[in-house]
């Protein structure tokens, strides 16, 4: 199964990360990377 997630950044968008059972994710329209890097320290999971 696949999760999907809207990560906030900057002032009005979002980046989406889908993510798989196994912890492996796919990051879609990154504007910055902090948010990223925090959701993985977070969610425990990587980039595929």
């Amino acid at each position: 199964m696949i999760t999907v997630t809207d990560i906030p950044a900057l002032a009005d968008n979002y980046i989406w990360a889908l993510v798989s059972e196994t912890g492996g994710a796919v990051i879609v329209d990154p504007g910055e990377a902090d948010p990223v890097i925090r959701y993985f320290d977070q969610k425990h999971c990587h980039l595929e």
